[in-house]
């Protein structure tokens, strides 16, 4: 119970805050196109950035980043105590988790294109 609690408010922390600052904000949004985010999903899914609306592009990175972010502070807050540890841990948890969230997100931006 503490984990899914610690993960939901973390996930609407970084939500908002990325909501604010970046799909709110004219100029972030238009930089979102260069994003690393944005390029990786270019390059290893292959979509068009041209044919997806740029609102979806950044709610959908928005949530991922969020997901990624608030899952491993969530899994390292409760499990790990040690803060070398965690450091350690997050690095070899934080790289398969943003592989997996973006391969998903980039198929299913990927059915939206072809929309």
């Amino acid at each position: 119970m503490k984990f899914l609690i610690t993960f939901i408010i973390s996930f609407i922390v970084v939500f908002l805050f990325y909501l604010l600052f970046v799909i709110l904000n004219k100029k972030a949004l238009d930089k979102l196109k260069n994003s690393l985010e944005s390029k990786f999903l270019i390059r290893f899914s292959k979509i068009n950035i041209e044919k997806i609306n740029l609102k979806t592009l950044a709610i959908s990175i928005a949530f991922s980043n969020s997901f990624i972010m608030s899952l491993v502070f969530s899994i390292l807050v409760i499990f790990v105590k040690n803060t070398f540890l965690r450091m350690i841990i997050g690095f070899f948890i934080l790289i398969p988790i943003i592989l997996i969230v973006y391969y998903i997100v980039g198929k299913i931006l990927k059915q939206k294109e072809g929309k």
